[in-house]
């Protein structure tokens, strides 16, 4: 991929993994518009891109507003005359027992982390489509394969990600677009940070640096692998489940104790 010519969009850029993949594509060369709710961090994100080889721009959206994040893409193609790039990565979560997340936190989760990531990727395809061109990288999580306990509404959107982009790659992929889904391990975020303020974090092998996930994004671009594991090692959870589900099963627990 030549990035200096591509217009790339990314969702959750104000913090952790989408920050430091906008970043990364504006230090490639390309024109970025990096979305997300919080205008304070979308300024910092300006800032920290400023004399880089491409261009940062930044809109104020949320992802769960269908209308809103439909007409803020729709400006951002009409603006630049297309989008080349989507990065699905907006996210949100709630860590606790599920009898203790309510009916609204699970439909909150849903409509940021799958259904946020649904409306953008229908926003963006029309255009992919008729250039025969295009790239909609989704950022999902292990909890997706291997769920543990106190993750029930993040790991089923997660999951239901995952089938919605599996489904997609096979209905655009012979016509010139490319889906790809990233599993970053343990990434220290705002987000992460809330899951883990009780037990302690997970094995160090298992845990990166956002600017590693961001390199894997880009990575997934340019090659249009479909999935992408951060690292490579946690691929093998879901052969190893095939065959041997309750090891895995206590092996989660035991990294990611229930936090009652």
């Amino acid at each position: 991929m030549n990035w200096k010519s591509i217009v790339a969009v990314v969702t959750g850029a104000s913090t952790g993994i989408g920050r430091a993949t906008t970043l990364e594509m504006v230090r490639r060369g390309s024109a970025v518009v990096g979305i997300a709710r919080s205008g304070e961090n979308l300024a910092r994100l300006r800032d920290d891109a400023h004399g880089l080889a491409g261009r940062c721009e930044t809109a104020t959206a949320d992802v769960a507003d269908a209308a809103g994040i439909t007409a803020t893409l729709r400006q951002i193609a009409d603006r630049h005359g297309r989008i080349d790039v989507l990065v699905n990565n907006a996210g949100t979560g709630a860590y606790k027992p599920v009898l203790q997340t309510s009916l609204a936190e699970f439909e909150t989760i849903m409509r940021t982390n799958f259904l946020g990531a649904v409306t953008c990727s229908l926003a963006v395809l029309p255009g992919m489509l008729d250039r025969h061109a295009g790239c909609i990288v989704n950022v999902s999580s292990p909890s997706a394969f291997s769920p543990p306990p106190g993750q029930a509404a993040y790991a089923a959107s997660k999951a239901a990600l995952d089938a919605f982009t599996e489904s997609l790659l096979l209905e655009v992929r012979d016509h010139g677009v490319r889906v790809s889904i990233v599993y970053p391990g343990h990434v220290v975020t705002p987000l992460t940070i809330e899951q883990f303020k009780g037990p302690a974090l997970p094995p160090k092998a298992v845990c990166m640096d956002a600017e590693r996930v961001a390199r894997g994004i880009v990575q997934a671009c340019e090659s249009g692998r479909f999935r992408v594991y951060l690292p490579w090692f946690t691929g093998l959870t879901p052969v190893v489940k095939s065959v041997a589900p309750e090891f895995v099963r206590r092996q989660t627990l035991r990294v990611q104790p229930l936090n009652v």
